[in-house]
């Protein structure tokens, strides 16, 4: 472990089991070093961020199609609410589509009662904040969502398939019993990103899971098992999405952040 990493510090907590399945995870990041820049890799994820610095605000990171690159001062801490895919319309009724790659002030979405609740909540509960954050949730969200087992289905679908094969929007057509159309409006409206986008998305997040622990040789072994067909096809994924060859992203993984969702589901 470098003077870095011990000074910069990410952790993840699990929510209680009652929202679990729309919560993904709550996730604290602080750093004591020096200010650096980054890479915040795609999870097709949506997070709520709330600054605990003391300006308590607080945003929508909506789902990224592409790595994006995040400046972290010196004295960053800040929390986030991270949804599952698809369920962060169990919090709020916008349009996923218009969060994609975009960071935005929650007051845009929420009531202000309602901002002002989720403000108390990280104001006055410094000893217990994930608590309060557990009980403001289990009041605020909706549970009747109407596709949320829909979407946790598809991505453990995704997440426990994609190891052994090629998975294709056509598969989870199969799967659903529904239309490539109706997937695909559903993907942007509730995910922000297409079914395509998201296979990919989340086939590059499963081949990472153990990265650190390969060679690149043997890296290339699983990401083939995993669907791609060659060096050229997981090298232009790669660019798309993580906006770096996989021989780069293999050698810098050891030292990267896991800013983003680490999970398998």
């Amino acid at each position: 472990m470098t003077l870095r990493d011990a000074l910069m510090q990410y952790k993840e907590i699990p929510p209680d089991q009652d929202i679990a399945n729309i919560i993904e995870c709550y996730w604290l990041c602080t750093n004591t070093a020096d200010d650096y820049q980054q890479q915040i890799l795609p999870d097709g994820c949506i997070d709520i961020v709330c600054d605990l610095t003391g300006f308590h605000d607080i945003e929508v990171i909506g789902t990224y199609s592409q790595t994006k690159s995040l400046k972290i001062n010196h004295g960053f801490k800040k929390l986030g609410i991270r949804f599952k895919p698809g369920q962060f319309r169990a919090f709020t009724k916008i349009n996923a589509e218009e969060l994609k790659d975009h960071e935005v002030c929650i007051d845009n979405y929420i009531k202000p009662s309602q901002k002002l609740m989720l403000a108390e909540k990280l104001a006055g509960n410094n000893g217990n904040i994930i608590g309060a954050l557990n009980q403001y949730l289990k009041s605020a969200l909706e549970y009747d969502h109407q596709y949320r087992q829909l979407f946790n289905d598809i991505t453990s679908k995704l997440t426990s398939s994609i190891c052994s094969g090629r998975v294709t929007v056509d598969d989870i057509c199969c799967y659903t019993g529904y239309s490539r159309q109706h997937l695909r409006r559903l993907f942007l409206e509730y995910v922000g990103v297409t079914l395509k986008e998201f296979i990919d998305i989340t086939r590059i997040r499963v081949i990472s899971q153990n990265i650190n622990h390969l060679t690149y040789s043997e890296w290339l072994n699983t990401a083939c098992d995993a669907g791609f067909h060659d060096q050229s096809h997981l090298s232009s994924h790669f660019r798309k999405y993580i906006s770096m060859s996989p021989k780069k992203y293999h050698d810098l993984k050891a030292t990267m952040l896991h800013f983003y969702n680490t999970k398998s589901a």
